[in-house]
């Protein structure tokens, strides 16, 4: 985001039009790629991933990406739905049992899936 932020002062644009015409970004190493919905709000969605991540979650150095993991499925669907809702990604989740991370997840409704075949 700093290398759009330097576009938009040095093309002299306007945000409002950045945002109303960028249909995705494509960031870190791997070329991920994120599809934000403009304007990002201060709301509750915000302040629940930005909750979520210093409670339970972090972001990697390495690959330069977020995670969350909890033992809580209701919690993993709400990150998970916040980030979709904002972003437009499905974030990288780790379902949790008591201190140890037990299995990476793509998505919470694999879930049950995992939490059987542990």
């Amino acid at each position: 985001m700093a290398n759009l932020s330097k576009i938009v002062d040095l093309a002299g644009l306007d945000w409002k039009d950045v945002q109303r015409n960028v249909i995705s970004l494509k960031l870190g190493y791997h070329k991920g790629e994120i599809k934000p919905r403009f304007p990002i709000k201060i709301d509750r969605t915000l302040g629940l991933i930005i909750g979520h991540i210093l409670g339970d979650g972090s972001i990697n150095r390495k690959y330069q990406q977020v995670f969350y993991s909890n033992s809580n499925k209701s919690l993993l669907f709400e990150f998970q739905n916040c980030m979709y809702d904002i972003f437009g990604i499905c974030p990288r989740i780790w379902m949790q049992r008591k201190t140890r991370w037990e299995k990476r997840l793509d998505k919470a409704r694999l879930i049950k899936r995992a939490s059987n075949s542990l």
